[in-house]
């Protein structure tokens, strides 16, 4: 390629010829993005792909080709004209090689960009396999697929202009990632239903979209949960998380309201300080384990007066906090500040007396300190 005033990019090869080359010529500067099967050419007003055409389809295709398919779409056509050249052409030229026909046929269609040449092959493939006796037909429906994804990026609004061989290099999770990136939820939602793939990160992606634009915080909130509580196994928790990174707590809090896993609840309800909130959904779940977490996560986080008072409302949690004070004695002294506050001489006492026969030699209290 010359920049400058003249803008050329000449092709050489691959023949060796002195002749086999070809010029094209831009009005303006153009970038140049290299691909596995061609060149990507871009200009301020257009993109364009340079590729040589692939040998299935110059061999289907070709002017006066004698090839399996080209003879295949030749008989098409002429059964279409209710020819008797049809059934000659199946039965004497290519008789022995109609499945090799019908093959080149739906891998010419795979790498066409023309809709209707596609169905033109299509048509001629599904003529020529009803002429074999056993012919497996999963190619054939695979590349169905494929065309029908492929020209549903490939429209003009979505202007993303795979080829076929990009696509099976790219795979369909890189593509639906394509898509998300450039916010066209409805498409990679219809491909992952259309291909029976999971769409769940699609949705997710759809609702943590929704967040960030929201200026509403209890209309989005219901906006999402209409669309996506239908939806088993969607992660609420990942959507409020979201939420709490744009500093919308209120949304946040909303949507972790649907979450059916407390064990995503609870983290997040710790990270945005919904202290009580987080107690009292991981007591309904009936984990102990996500019990203590909070409670070690509360002893961290508040004050002892604060925390008291908080676990004070709540009879399971007061007896876990107790329990894993009295199994540790570096947390004695908690319970001691728990029961002086509570105003509970007599378990303070034993407290004190069991402290007693268990550290004769470290205890200092009077054991008379209150007069009961």
């Amino acid at each position: 390629y010359w920049s400058g005033e003249d803008n050329i990019l000449f092709l050489i090869g691959p023949r060796t010829d002195k002749d086999n080359w070809l010029k094209f010529s831009y009005d303006e500067p153009i970038h140049l993005v290299p691909e596995p099967d061609g060149l990507r050419i871009f200009s301020a007003a257009q993109c364009e792909f340079l590729q040589r055409v692939p040998n299935v389809v110059e061999s289907v295709l070709k002017m006066g080709s004698t090839s399996p398919g080209a003879m295949l779409l030749a008989a098409w056509e002429w059964f279409q004209k209710k020819s008797a050249k049809a059934d000659d052409t199946l039965r004497h030229d290519i008789k022995v090689e109609l499945a090799q026909a019908v093959d080149h046929c739906i891998e010419a269609a795979a790498h066409e960009f023309d809709p209707s040449m596609q169905r033109k092959l299509l048509k001629a493939a599904s003529y020529g396999k009803a002429f074999i006796d056993e012919y497996n037909s999963e190619f054939f429906v695979e590349i169905c697929r494929t065309l029908r994804v492929l020209n549903g990026v490939r429209y003009f609004e979505i202007g993303i202009p795979l080829t076929y061989t990009q696509y099976k290099l790219m795979g369909t999770t890189l593509l639906i990632d394509r898509l998300l990136a450039r916010h066209h939820h409805l498409l990679a939602y219809k491909i992952c239903d259309y291909l029976h793939l999971p769409s769940d990160r699609v949705l997710i992606h759809w609702a943590i979209a929704k967040v960030h634009a929201s200026t509403n915080d209890e209309l989005t909130a219901k906006e999402i949960v209409k669309k996506l509580k239908s939806h088993a196994g969607i992660s609420f928790a990942e959507i409020a998380s979201a939420a709490h990174r744009k500093n919308k707590t209120t949304l946040a809090t909303m949507l972790l309201d649907y979450e059916p896993r407390p064990a995503d609840q609870v983290p997040l309800l710790l990270s945005m300080r919904q202290y009580e909130a987080a107690l009292l959904k991981s007591l309904q779940s009936g984990d102990t384990d996500l019990v203590h977490l909070v409670l070690v996560q509360l002893r961290s986080q508040l004050a002892a007066s604060e925390l008291i008072h908080l676990i004070g409302k709540y009879d399971t949690a007061l007896a876990l906090y107790i329990k894993s004070c009295k199994d540790h004695d570096k947390e004695r002294d908690k319970l001691r500040e728990l029961y002086t506050m509570q105003q509970r001489p007599d378990l303070l006492a034993g407290l004190l007396v069991r402290e007693a026969y268990q550290h004769p030699v470290c205890i200092r209290h009077p054991l008379h300190i209150y007069d009961r």
